[in-house]
């Protein structure tokens, strides 16, 4: 459902039987004559077209639902909006920039799931209504138990349930504004797919692959516009896109040596283009990780030769170009 071309397959049917009832009830009542019936025809012709039209476009969509490289399409597609949604502004569109104090007021969550929502602008209200300061204590994503501290509050808001009200939880994580679980769950699909049962090496350098292309996308960044100058957001560690997606990959493919060869490019590929320096120096931890694995994993000598001087070969001879 989640499927534009299946909501608008399901939608137009939806819409043409209802246009049936009418014409046929229409037509019953003998409300039209001769020329009134035939633009009904006419019209009827028409959204009969349109409908075969829909339903082709929907069977080649049906087509595509269930292969790998649809799913790994649409979710690439997810993570990479919400990479450039916290690209073009970090903060969150917030505009303070301090750090809480022990005199601060604090407000727990009381209750547990991850944290998919922030009303910011309930919280702006809020704030300027009683001429407060926000401090958000958490980033979106993030699994919360009941004595985790939501914000803190530098000012006097009496009532904690309204500012507790401005933060959503779920039982599963979404893709909105957490570029995290994009980068999490491609992951997860390459760390199947080098499972003894599957043991698809492609699928799993494929997906390294796009994971590379996002990260490496040039996207223009806006000016960090504030719309939010009375709240305030934890910084956000990029460098876990890194550690969340291709941890699972170097150990599930330690003893692998065509994946390992393919991750050391990849990673200096990232860490000499990336534009965060915190996600270079995290590709750049990750290749020397990913290798020390795989020398405790590959059984023949040769593959270690390789596999080290690849490394030396990608890191070294940038670091000497720098």
């Amino acid at each position: 459902m989640d499927d534009k071309s299946t909501r608008t397959a399901i939608s137009s049917f939806i819409c043409a039987f209802i246009y049936a009832v009418i014409a046929k009830t229409v037509l019953g009542l003998d409300f039209y004559e001769q020329n009134g019936r035939f633009i009904l025809f006419v019209s009827s012709i028409i959204v009969l077209i349109y409908l075969i039209v829909t339903l082709i476009r929907w069977i080649y969509t049906l087509s595509l639902l269930g292969r790998l490289s649809n799913t790994l399409d649409k979710i690439a597609q997810a993570a990479a909006q919400s990479l450039e949604q916290y690209r073009e502004s970090p903060s969150l569109h917030t505009g303070l920039s301090f750090e809480p104090t022990s005199d601060m007021a604090s407000v727990e969550a009381k209750c547990c799931g991850y944290l998919t929502h922030i009303d910011f602008q309930t919280l702006q209200r809020l704030a300027e209504e009683n001429q407060a300061n926000i401090h958000i204590n958490l980033r979106l994503g993030e699994l919360i138990s009941p004595d985790a501290v939501l914000c803190f509050v530098d000012g006097n808001i009496k009532d904690d349930c309204l500012i507790r009200d401005c933060f959503v939880f779920s039982s599963a994580r979404t893709f909105e504004q957490d570029p995290t679980w994009g980068f999490i769950v491609l992951g997860e699909a390459a760390q199947r797919a080098l499972s003894p049962a599957v043991n698809d090496l492609g699928t799993a350098i494929n997906v390294m692959s796009r994971m590379m292309s996002l990260l490496l996308t040039d996207t223009k960044s806006l000016e960090n516009e504030v719309k939010y100058d009375r709240l305030s957001i934890c910084t956000f560690d990029s460098a876990e896109l890194i550690q969340e997606a291709f941890t699972p990959i170097a150990r599930d493919g330690a003893g692998i040596i065509e994946v390992n060869l393919v991750m050391q490019k990849i990673l200096a590929s990232i860490w000499r283009n990336v534009r965060e320096k915190d996600i270079s120096d995290a590709a750049q931890k990750m290749a020397l990780q990913a290798m020390e694995r795989s020398k405790q994993e590959l059984p023949f000598e040769q593959d270690i030769e390789l596999l080290v001087n690849k490394h030396h070969t990608l890191f070294d001879s940038s670091d000497s170009l720098s």
